[in-house]
């Protein structure tokens, strides 16, 4: 495996469609995760604009949403941390 490189099957036949983040800690500020979501598809209309929405997730709690070919899929990041430490576990299940 080459840092940079996107494989896509790398599980092949089986796929993940769905990411998992799961918070361990809540002593930071920032650390959102991001979504660039297409103003349309609230409001069930195509668009092409899109909204960020920030999402804080609590200590304890996981925050699921689909990723990669799964047709929900938004671009996503992570806010930038500005104090404290921010640990999740990043995990997905696979599918066959």
């Amino acid at each position: 495996m080459r840092a940079g490189v996107v494989i896509d099957d790398a599980y092949a036949p089986w796929h993940s469609a769905f990411t998992y983040l799961i918070q361990l800690s809540d002593d930071f500020d920032g650390g959102r995760t991001l979504f660039a979501v297409p103003a349309g598809r609230a409001a069930n209309k195509p668009s092409a604009d899109r909204s960020v929405i920030g999402v804080h997730t609590p200590k304890g709690a996981a925050l699921c949403f689909p990723h990669g070919t799964h047709p929900l899929h938004c671009l996503h990041a992570g806010e930038e941390v500005t104090r404290g430490r921010k640990v999740v576990i990043r995990t997905d299940i696979l599918f066959g």
